[in-house]
Parts: C-alpha cells; structure tokens; sequence
C-alpha cells in the first residue's frame, strides 16, 4: 500500500511508477499526513505487510504526524520517518 497526502508535489516519476505499478486501491490519497501514517499503520496491523508513506518534507508536518506515531508505541508499530 502507497499513501500519501493531497498536497504532495512528489516526483512525476515516483507518482506514474505508483500508479502504473499498484492496484488503484493500493494508492490512496489522504487529507492530511497524519491520516497518511494512520492509514498505513492500521493497513499493516490488519495484514502484516508494509506500507510506505510518501510526503512532501515541510517543517509543519511533524506535528501533524507525531499524533498518530505516538499512538502507534503501543501497538509496537515501528516507522522509518
């Protein structure tokens, strides 16, 4: 699973490889990063396997994303930030 956030600039490379290399449901585009890491987070307690959150650095996500990484120490998942 691939998520990222609505206002993400990635790479058009990186984008057209997602979209042309994953099911349409494996690509999902949130509102916000920190539903970006929730998403992918319950996507890995559900099933086991990884997902990969891309985003846009920007100073201000961090607090948007530390919400959702705090709560994840209690179900022992780990993140690559």
């Amino acid at each position: 699973m691939f998520c990222t956030e609505s206002k993400t600039l990635f790479t058009p490379d990186f984008c057209a490889y997602v979209t042309t290399n994953s099911l349409p449901a494996n690509h999902v585009i949130t509102a916000n990063e920190g539903n970006a890491v929730a998403l992918a987070s319950g996507y890995h307690m559900a099933t086991g396997k990884t997902a990969l959150v891309y985003l846009q650095v920007e100073p201000a996500i961090h607090a948007n994303i530390a919400q959702p990484t705090s709560l994840q120490d209690s179900f022992l998942v780990r993140n690559l930030l």
